[in-house]
């Protein structure tokens, strides 16, 4: 129902594992920092953890951004770094700022792709970053579940929206069009709002950030199926055997 997706999203952005996990990851760091300094690479790992905390969550994004700057810096100013390490944290932050709506997004990519550009060694990891556009984990919850199917489907047919969209040189999603799908008016729309909040990293051609057109995303549904087997009952819900002396003669408790 729709006051269960609800509940299901609050409980997807809103969930106590969020302070939890960040509480961790701020510990780790402080452990590191307490050990090692605050520049070290080993702190990297709790701070992309602790932006992607905040893109799940949908909240708090410039806390995530803070967390990839200082990243990037700590690689920037590492002696134990390679040019891919370096092109790795400033396409994490690139994607942060993507996420974020922040036009900085750009100029990182842009960077990381030169850098990868001038040793042929790193040439195919650019082309794995750059040659097409890659879907962001932007903090959409997850899709819900039909509580039903569908009346033209049967019960073993996929259910699905496909839909066909371009991305801009930005990473917004634009012309989103259903090309296909077996689901009600409900479910195509809801599919194509989802992809106008969806954000990619930008495809990038000889050092330009590009548009690509003729896209499309096939997205497949999960129905509620209601268990119709009638459940035993459990040993200790089972009604005790009557105690036939007390039974015969007509004899009740009353308390």
């Amino acid at each position: 129902s729709g006051q269960q997706d609800a509940m299901e999203h609050d409980l997807y952005r809103r969930g106590s594992i969020f302070k939890e996990a960040d509480r961790y990851f701020r510990q780790a760091m402080a452990i590191i920092e307490v050990e090692y300094g605050k520049q070290d690479l080993r702190l990297l790992p709790m701070l992309e953890g602790i932006a992607m905390l905040r893109i799940r969550q949908g909240s708090g994004l410039s806390i995530g951004e803070r967390a990839l700057e200082r990243a990037t810096r700590i690689v920037e100013g590492s002696t134990a770094a390679d040019p891919s390490d370096l092109a790795t944290a400033l396409v994490r932050l690139g994607d942060m700022y993507t996420i974020s709506s922040d036009r900085r997004a750009s100029a990182n990519y842009l960077r990381a792709w030169e850098m990868l550009s001038k040793d042929p060694e790193l040439q195919p990891r650019r082309n794995q970053l750059f040659d097409h556009p890659t879907q962001l984990e932007s903090g959409l919850p997850p899709i819900p579940a039909l509580n039903r199917m569908p009346e033209h489907a049967g019960p073993e047919d996929a259910l699905f929206v496909e839909v066909h969209f371009s991305v801009r040189e930005d990473g917004r999603v634009i012309n989103v069009r259903v090309k296909d799908s077996n689901l009600p008016f409900k479910w195509r729309n809801y599919m194509k709002n989802r992809m106008d909040a969806t954000r990619y990293r930008p495809r990038i051609v000889d050092g330009d950030a590009v548009r690509t057109e003729g896209l499309s995303h096939r997205q497949l549904f999960q129905w509620r199926r209601r268990d119709t087997t009638p459940s035993k009952p459990k040993p200790e819900d089972e009604a005790p055997e009557p105690d036939m002396s007390t039974a015969q003669a007509g004899i009740g408790s009353a308390d």
